[in-house]
């Protein structure tokens, strides 16, 4: 089978999955930003993150566990982690300063990044044909932006910033995904995630409080606080959430990373809508009861 061929066969996977990704993150979406008024950023990500840990060891037995990755190999995919952990970061911080709508259509600059960064990240060529879809969604962004309107200030760049490195990532899953399959990428996705946001929490600790007049800021600042049960549920769901979500995306690049670049636009563009069902049913409330 030629390579085409394989190619051509994995399209309708990769788009189904990335479909399927589309949803779970969408209830992600839902829950950082009910919660964002109480708990920092980066406590959040550390609770998700162990919560995922029982599902992704299954995930990664099931794919038939990690087998031998070269130590080059292992700093690639923990530079990719790091890279997703910016993009997850910066895209959170901009839920509580924004409507969850205006933050993913103003993700949606992924396509465009997607698009311009195929070739020099996976050495995939992006058809021409494809460029007019993606600059109609990126128009689509520049007016609800509405340059000198109310969505323009700094907060509106987090979620552009997050789709870089979402581009980033996700290709570099495609330009080496011969190292290792989709569960372990994830895997090593979530270590990095694990490590890196406890310290950053331990890094901002001296700060934490401060920022009160900025959202996005307060979010990154706030103290950590012991969740009550149904915080420490809603937050632990984003732990399998996390877990099946990063695989379907590492699996869907590895498969057919030009083509998802190019066809991401479909999907991607329901998400606000998803986001919208999700944050009018998921009402979270935070009452912090200790301190750490």
């Amino acid at each position: 089978m030629t390579a085409v061929a394989h190619g051509t066969r994995a399209e309708p996977a990769a788009i189904v999955e990335l479909c399927a990704c589309v949803l779970v993150f969408s209830l992600q979406d839902a829950v950082i930003k009910g919660l964002s008024s109480g708990y920092p950023v980066h406590e959040a990500i550390v609770i998700r993150s162990i919560a995922a840990l029982p599902f992704l060891v299954y995930l990664v037995r099931r794919a038939g566990g990690f087998g031998v990755i070269s130590a080059h190999g292992r700093l690639v995919l923990t530079l990719r982690g790091l890279i997703a952990l910016t993009s997850d970061t910066t895209y959170c911080l901009a839920l509580p300063a924004m409507p969850l709508a205006s933050a993913v259509t103003l993700w949606f600059t992924a396509p465009l990044f997607l698009a311009a960064l195929s070739w020099p990240i996976a050495r995939e060529q992006t058809p021409a044909r494809a460029w007019p879809g993606v600059a109609i969604g990126f128009a689509g962004v520049i007016v609800m932006v509405r340059p000198g309107g109310d969505l323009f200030h700094l907060a509106a760049a987090l979620p552009v910033v997050a789709a870089l490195m979402y581009a980033i990532s996700q290709l570099t899953a495609r330009r080496v995904g011969h190292l290792a399959s989709a569960a372990v990428m994830a895997a090593y996705q979530n270590g990095v995630y694990l490590v890196g946001a406890a310290l950053l929490a331990v890094a901002l600790r001296p700060l934490a409080g401060g920022g009160a007049d900025d959202p996005s800021t307060a979010f990154l600042l706030h103290a950590w606080v012991v969740p009550d049960a149904r915080d420490l549920a809603l937050l632990a769901l984003c732990g399998p959430v996390a877990a099946f979500g990063s695989t379907l995306l590492s699996s869907a690049y590895r498969k057919a990373g030009s083509v998802v670049a190019r066809s991401s636009s479909p999907p991607c563009s329901g998400r606000p809508c998803w986001v919208s069902c999700c944050g009018a049913r998921c009402r979270a409330s935070s009452t912090p009861s200790a301190r750490w």
